[in-house]
């Protein structure tokens, strides 16, 4: 059988998602009622159907730019494969996250995990972030990330008001990370990553956030997590999907159905995505010959692997390394192509 990276992932019919785990809240919360469940929008980022699916995808607005927008009233909607952190500064949010709806005022955080249905009504003039995510980046890339995969696990509603110095820490922090993807300076993504860590891992040491491993109800969800943990030890075996459901004990179809479910992708995209991702971070972050980047990787036939990169990335790996050390013309093509990944 071939291997996940010997073909061209196929491409599935995007699905709507309803969840019905209820989502844990702080205790300074105010859950208020059972939502009534709908078929839910999938989008990437909340009215804009435009996304690059680049696995180390990150994004900080402020909330009035968006929500000002859709007249502060955010429709029930989900994100296959981000996670999001809602930083309310100032005024006020009624949060519906999976079933259930909570009130919010500033200063406090949102957080929701991947394909978590959530809508907003905020009070007119709130102020603060919103930062979106791929969901590799907490469940295996940045720092502390054994910590940081509890925010994949359930929704988070928690008040910041009675915390101070905590307070403080938090939205300084916030303030830091939205600076820094503004400002575009050189190492921009990689400081990101730090500070995104640093400001997760305060929220989860100041906000307790329960016993640990995946607690959605969903039989999907507890499936996911098991193949994602899977993934990371073995993408470089270059194994196929029917090895991973052997192992978990599942029809290829059913690991499929889960995946996409969970994150609008099928399980030999998320495969072939964390392939992608290690190659970009040994091109970038490391001066190894393309040749030991491949067979690193699994490949044992280097130039299969050019033309694996250059589909994936939009760029070869030399055009891609040129690139990212900033002596590659981004506005020929493939570099463009490349640089909209980043």
């Amino acid at each position: 059988m071939s291997s996940p990276c010997r073909q061209k992932p196929r491409q599935e019919p995007r699905e709507s998602y309803s969840a019905t785990d209820a989502p844990a809240f702080a205790p300074s919360a105010r859950c208020l009622r059972p939502e009534r469940k709908e078929r839910i929008p999938l989008y990437p980022l909340y009215g804009d159907e435009t996304y690059a699916s680049h696995p180390e995808f990150l994004h900080v607005e402020d909330i009035k730019s968006r929500s000002a927008r859709h007249g502060w009233d955010i429709a029930p909607h989900a994100h296959p494969g981000l996670f999001q952190l809602m930083m309310v500064t100032d005024g006020f949010a009624r949060a519906r996250l999976d079933g259930a709806v909570a009130e919010l005022a500033g200063p406090g955080v949102i957080a929701i995990p991947p394909s978590v249905v959530h809508g907003f009504e905020l009070q007119p003039g709130t102020d603060g972030f919103v930062l979106t995510l791929a969901e590799g980046l907490l469940s295996g890339q940045m720092a502390g990330r054994e910590v940081l995969a509890d925010f994949l696990q359930k929704p988070l509603v928690a008040d910041l008001r009675q915390m101070p110095e905590q307070q403080e820490r938090v939205l300084a922090m916030m303030r830091q990370v939205a600076q820094e993807f503004g400002w575009g300076l050189s190492n921009r993504a990689l400081m990101l990553q730090w500070l995104v860590s640093a400001l997760l891992l305060l929220i989860h040491r100041y906000i307790p956030r329960g016993a640990g491993g995946l607690t959605l109800a969903e039989p999907k969800a507890r499936l996911y997590a098991p193949f994602r943990d899977l993934v990371e030890r073995e993408y470089r075996a270059q194994r196929p999907v029917a090895w991973y459901a052997e192992r978990l004990g599942v029809t290829v179809g059913r690991l499929n159905r889960s995946c996409h479910a969970l994150t609008g992708r099928s399980a030999f995209e998320i495969i072939t995505d964390r392939v992608v991702l290690e190659a970009r971070r040994l091109l970038t972050y490391t001066v190894l010959p393309v040749a030991t980047i491949s067979y690193d990787l699994g490949f044992s036939d280097v130039a299969y692997f050019y033309r694996f990169f250059q589909r994936e990335a939009g760029a070869s790996p030399g055009e891609f390394r040129r690139l990212v050390r900033g002596e590659f013309d981004s506005a020929s093509p493939a570099g463009a192509k490349a640089v909209h990944a980043l």
